[in-house]
């Protein structure tokens, strides 16, 4: 095993083609961080609330969606398989770059996939493709690298949310990346579980799930959703909470083109056993399609959701890499620095898959 490379604070990711460089990059880079997920979250001096959405946004409801026969609370069972954590062939591997120019990004890296925002990941504004020539032109220059693309939606969506100031635009802006992640040939759209308040039902928030996806027009590319780590109140924390999210969504059409995304270090830092997740998770959802591959700067079970570079945060590497070969999916690198730190994660990765 190689040595362990210290810690580094996570990673800020800065446009090199914004005009307006300059004392604010490091502001608008740290909206650019992919690890610190669950922004509406408390204890780790994020507020709880997030601003307002713009007017327009807030004119269309997909509460007024008809929902599809069935209804909550139909139950579709799973039947599944459940492999042993074997060993497997090792899987695409790749990390979360930044968008302008992915593709450059991968090739950087010598990765075969790649993972980046399609906008602010921390505002309402609609996705933007930065990609010279647009969204044909970057889906044509995939195909043509060999490099597979997964958009990450932004922190801000809450579709769980009781609020409807907030649920209501999360929803259309979900839409809307959903739509553009299509445009481009992605092969995932990977969203927060989000949450409700301290003193909201959270039945509420799993039939908020149901209806989000009953209400979203899905095509070639799924919605992936992503457990998080921290919030007593979060949707997809805890492996309870995400059979009930499960469930509900369970009940919709396109329940089949909903699929999970494993973060290892949300699950570490929220409290899951690495031992099993893997079989756990697919007992409840009956499918991994993307891992997080990503250590952790804290204890297991602390809630705060800081990445570390592979094999210099706290998780035990062999737990870590088990989970990886075990979930037999594409892994995505979310951690601190640039394309010199990447490229030495996924050398770890390799060495230990």
């Amino acid at each position: 095993m190689r040595g362990r490379r210290p810690l580094a604070d996570h990673h800020l990711v800065v446009d090199p083609h914004r005009p307006e460089a300059g004392p604010g990059d490091e502001a608008r880079a740290r909206a650019q961080r992919p690890a610190e997920s669950g922004r509406q979250r408390d204890g780790r001096g994020v507020p709880l609330e997030v601003p307002e959405p713009s007017p327009d946004l807030l004119g269309r409801s997909g509460d007024e969606h008809v929902e599809p026969e069935g209804g909550h609370g139909t139950t579709v069972g799973l039947s599944v398989t459940v492999p042993t954590m074997e060993r497997m062939s090792t899987p695409a591997l790749g990390a979360h770059v930044e968008q302008t120019d992915p593709i450059a990004e991968a090739q950087a890296r010598k990765a075969s996939l790649v993972q980046f925002f399609l906008g602010d990941p921390q505002g309402y504004k609609g996705p933007e493709v930065r990609f010279e020539g647009g969204a044909q032109a970057l889906r044509s220059a995939a195909q043509e690298a060999g490099v597979d693309l997964y958009v990450h939606a932004p922190y801000i969506i809450n579709v769980a949310t009781l609020n409807n100031r907030i649920r209501i635009p999360s929803r259309k802006l979900l839409q809307q990346h959903l739509d553009a992640a299509t445009e481009i040939g992605a092969k995932g759209l990977i969203v927060h579980g989000g949450h409700v308040g301290a003193d909201d039902d959270p039945e509420k928030g799993f039939d908020n799930w149901r209806k989000a996806i009953a209400s979203l027009t899905i095509g070639d590319t799924p919605v992936l959703i992503e457990n998080t780590a921290g919030g007593d109140n979060a949707m997809a924390r805890h492996l309870d909470r995400i059979a009930r999210v499960w469930e509900a969504i369970s009940a919709t059409q396109d329940a089949e083109r909903v699929g999970f995304c494993l973060d290892t270090c949300h699950a570490w830092a929220g409290g899951i056993e690495l031992g099993d997740v893997v079989d756990q998770v697919r007992a409840i959802t009956g499918r991994i399609d993307l891992v997080h591959a990503n250590d952790s700067r804290d204890a297991a079970g602390s809630g705060a959701d800081r990445h570390a570079n592979l094999g210099s945060g706290q998780l035990p590497a062999d737990e870590l890499a088990d989970v990886v070969r075990a979930a037999g999916a594409p892994v995505v690198v979310e951690t601190p620095g640039g394309a010199q730190e990447h490229v030495a994660d996924l050398d770890w990765l390799r060495e230990h898959l």
